[in-house]
């Protein structure tokens, strides 16, 4: 999330000069499987950090900081703790190839317009760049929508539901490449209940958010009927709205007591005393124990799922 035209995508020789680029993971030992993530910020464990560096010690103009420390955002992550991914990675005993760049979009560019002046950073290319440098992973989880809307549909005032047929159709594409390469567990999650977002309510964009958010998911949905069980594939739908919803209905129970406003909120960054009682930490995501709640449900749906086992070593580090 950010502003400015996102710009085309970086000449070959800066794919060249990148190839090297490490993926952000969890240490597990080396006998454990691996989770290929692909996403934006809500997956996001520090990949964009550490593009947004390489941009701007390669002098790239208007690099903003990203996720600074002092205002309480862990490890370059775009919360106060680890992804619901990481949670999901550690609950099912997985070593974490994160490929999720903050800002990006479904398809190859990103909302940020000098992370494409680095590299295509966008869902399509996080898998394109996998898959050039990898073999293609057995288990992934596959995220992204939210930064199509902001941008197209509130930047941009296009329909939303066009916008949203168009996501949908990235993410599919990006499963299928998955899938020919070699995938065969996918998680992939619909989209993030964009009327929590301040942003979204203080533009009267909620019933533009509504329309965009039930097109995604409902073709989304349907792109999982087609490819689920196709040759030894099987593809596990989380719904995000929902356990959200279920977040919302428990709030008490489970420690929250703000369900509207960011915990980090103002133009200094004021930060609030308790961030777990808040579910959103900064305008546009979500607290790490909302993370940690729905990386727990992800898990226990990947286990029934998927067949990923849980595990419970290395998860008190994670959570």
């Amino acid at each position: 999330m950010g502003f400015g035209r996102v710009k085309g995508l970086r000449p070959r020789r800066w794919r060249q000069a990148l190839a090297g680029l490490l993926l952000v993971g969890m240490a597990l030992p080396a006998q454990a499987a691996s989770l290929a993530a692909f996403g934006d910020s809500y997956s996001d464990n520090g990949r964009s950090h550490m593009l947004a560096e390489r941009a701007r010690r390669l002098g790239m103009p208007g690099v903003e900081p990203i996720t600074p420390a002092a205002q309480g955002y862990y490890r370059h992550r775009w919360s106060n703790g680890p992804t619901a991914v990481e949670v999901l990675a550690a609950r099912s005993g997985m070593q974490l190839k994160d490929m999720a760049v903050g800002g990006a979009l479904t398809g190859a560019s990103n909302y940020f317009p000098w992370f494409d002046s680095v590299t295509p950073s966008g869902l399509l290319a996080q898998v394109n760049d996998y898959l050039d440098r990898h073999a293609a992973p057995r288990n992934a989880f596959v995220f992204a929508s939210a930064n199509d809307f902001f941008f197209r549909v509130l930047d941009q005032q296009a329909d939303p539901q066009r916008v949203a047929e168009a996501a949908a159709h990235n993410v599919r594409l990006a499963m299928e490449r998955l899938i020919a390469g070699g995938t065969r567990r996918v998680m992939v999650v619909g989209a993030f209940d964009l009327t929590l977002l301040p942003r979204v309510r203080r533009d009267t964009a909620v019933p533009a958010a509504n329309a965009y958010m039930q097109r995604f998911d409902d073709r989304l949905r349907e792109s999982v009927a087609r490819l689920d069980r196709r040759d030894g594939v099987r593809i596990s739908y989380f719904d995000l709205r929902s356990a959200l919803t279920d977040i919302r209905h428990q709030a008490v129970s489970l420690g929250f007591s703000d369900l509207v406003h960011p915990c980090l909120a103002g133009d200094d960054g004021t930060l609030c005393p308790n961030p777990d009682a808040h579910l959103l930490w900064d305008a546009y995501h979500p607290t790490r124990r909302v993370h940690q709640l729905l990386g727990r449900r992800m898990a226990e749906q990947a286990r029934q799922a998927l067949g990923w086992e849980a595990a419970t070593e290395h998860v008190r580090s994670v959570e």
